[in-house]
């Protein structure tokens, strides 16, 4: 294997795990709550399952609405993000 191959082969390598190690949760705490609140909206009836999906509770989840209730920018931030939902 030529060195190129191997450094080709370890760039590889290093991006497969970096994809496996970081998660698929929204970055921010609007776009989280706008990611679940749909999910949720989607389909009532498997709110728990949804929210274990994304590793809360409800009380995780009832917190997490509190937090962007006390904010204003979160707050418009999460309305825009339910309002573009298709």
């Amino acid at each position: 294997m030529t060195a190129r191959a191997r450094t080709c082969a370890l760039v590889f390598v290093a991006l497969v795990a970096c994809a496996l190690a970081c998660d698929d949760e929204p970055e921010g705490p609007a776009e989280r709550a706008a990611e679940i609140a749909q999910e949720i909206q989607a389909s009532p009836d498997d709110a728990e399952e949804i929210l274990e999906d994304h590793e809360m509770s409800i009380d995780d989840f009832e917190a997490l609405m509190y937090e962007i209730a006390a904010d204003p920018e979160l707050s418009e931030r999460y309305q825009a993000l339910l309002e573009n939902e298709e």
